[in-house]
């Protein structure tokens, strides 16, 4: 327990990382799209599994998630001698999941006011798209494994490529604000519809906001689960039940 690292030290610690825009990004794309690619010569024995189309997807997905946080992982041990806690994974403090809570209606609040004055300025553009997410009215077991997908896994590893590892690099160069833009820009391109791009947008900013309050990544994955999970439940137990 004494060799741990105090949250203002761990936070120093990240800031001395090597990684800049152009590595951050460049890596961040790699642990994105190669395990994705690695997964194409499987993807026929997946699809004749015998298997709900969801729980195919889940898997699909799972594999090619925990592939981008496991390359990471390995670009940041082999590459810059760092470990997670330099991206704010450092000890787990279940205290810190309160910012989380505070933030999730601040988020709300800020997402609701943005959408509603892009309405405004712009009518002609349709902001009541449905996000297409993948999964398709999954029931029984399978809806336990929609929400490990999207509460539990999808939080923890754009955090981890984006809040941790992205915002790291581009927070030492531009400072808080422009690089919280920028990669609040990229998070939202990254979800390719509009109506879905301004409320994450938003949420990425919060989100940047947490991170750099605290020190830590643990409250922005609590924020980012908290926002998933209350779509969970409106898409998959509310509305079609």
């Amino acid at each position: 327990m004494g060799n741990e690292r105090p949250p203002q030290q761990a936070h120093e610690s990240a800031e001395s990382q090597r990684w800049g825009i152009v590595a951050g990004t460049f890596w961040a794309f790699v642990a994105f799209f190669v395990p994705q690619f690695l997964l194409v010569p499987f993807v026929g024995f997946i699809d004749d599994l015998r298997l709900d189309e969801n729980a195919r997807l889940f898997l699909l997905q799972g594999v090619s998630e925990l592939g981008a946080v496991l390359l990471l992982w390995l670009v940041i041990r082999r590459i810059y001698r760092a470990g997670f806690q330099d991206l704010g994974l450092g000890r787990f403090n279940p205290l810190l999941f309160g910012w989380s809570i505070l933030a999730l209606p601040a988020y709300l609040i800020i997402s609701i006011f943005v959408t509603n004055l892009f309405a405004w300025v712009f009518p002609s553009v349709d902001l009541l798209q449905t996000q297409d997410i993948g999964y398709t009215n999954p029931n029984g077991w399978v809806l336990s494994l929609v929400f490990v997908a999207l509460v539990c896994l999808a939080p923890f590893v754009e955090e981890v490529l984006f809040r941790g590892f992205l915002f790291n690099a581009f927070r030492r160069t531009f400072g808080f604000w422009v690089g919280a833009l920028c990669v609040s820009a990229l998070f939202a391109i990254a979800h390719r519809q509009l109506n879905v791009g301004l409320d994450v947008f938003v949420l990425s900013m919060v989100l940047c906001y947490v991170r750099e309050k605290t020190h830590s990544l643990w409250p922005a994955i609590g924020l980012h689960a908290l926002k998933n999970l209350v779509a969970f439940t409106y898409l998959f137990i509310i509305h079609f039940k």
